[in-house]
């Protein structure tokens, strides 16, 4: 009796088993990692679209405080009135005329370059691109 082996039916049945077995594990095991991969990837997606949502706000919401800065130095009656005055007599007057008027020009823009948060610089330019003046830290 030491050399029996068991019946062929039961091994064939053990086999069958195990291999069905190890193809329903198999099966499981693929369908559970495709469904986290899609979720880890929509979750990925929904992040994304949320910081880009963000993102788009703050450059929205800094656009408006440029624009908001803009204005505010093309309404300036002050520094429009010098730049008006420069304009009007920048052909006709002489080099000392010239220099005063520039010199108000750039005491306006200092002045409204500290009503101005972050900014770094300032420059006034006529139509010709020549620096009339400039301010900023």
């Amino acid at each position: 009796m030491a050399g029996r082996q068991p019946p062929r039916l039961l091994r064939k049945t053990l086999t069958v088993t195990f291999v069905t077995v190890a193809l329903l594990l198999g099966a499981v095991f693929m369908v559970v990692m495709v469904t986290v991969r899609q979720q880890v990837r929509q979750t990925v997606i929904d992040n994304l679209e949320s910081s880009q949502r963000l993102f788009a706000a703050l450059e929205t919401r800094r656009q408006g405080e440029l624009r908001a800065q803009a204005a505010t130095l093309a309404e300036g009656p002050t520094l429009k009135a010098a730049l008006d005055t420069y304009t009007a007599e920048a052909i006709t007057i002489d080099e000392a005329g010239r220099h005063q008027l520039l010199s108000t020009i750039a005491i306006e823009l200092r002045k409204v370059a500290a009503r101005i948060d972050g900014v770094d610089a300032l420059v006034l330019v006529d139509a010709a691109s020549t620096v009339l003046a400039a301010a900023g830290p």
